[in-house]
């Protein structure tokens, strides 16, 4: 999945947005695609949304596609940690 333009509040013409809003809730057993986003030297994402610099930069979501997060972790296992806590029964696609 690629990340879309980001742009001030959607609108790529208005210049950068400050990182991605996560979107939707759940409980239960849900099921997550979690994949690194790269930055380039600047600190943005491929769509154009600023993150800075810091530890690696993950994007998870559910496979309705209903739930979007975005977060910092030191690497994958412990990206599935922090997704955990908001949703404990979470599972990931390899």
């Amino acid at each position: 999945m690629k990340l879309p333009a980001a742009g001030w509040m959607g609108d790529p013409k208005r210049g950068a947005s400050m990182g991605r809003l996560g979107k939707g809730a759940g409980t239960g057993s849900i099921k997550f695609t979690l994949q690194r986003v790269r930055l380039n030297q600047g600190g943005y994402d491929q769509g154009g949304a600023y993150w800075g610099h810091g530890w690696p930069l993950y994007w998870a979501w559910s496979a309705d596609g209903t739930i979007e997060r975005f977060f910092r972790a030191g690497d994958r296992d412990k990206a599935k940690d922090v997704l955990r806590v908001e949703f404990p029964a979470a599972r990931f696609y390899k």
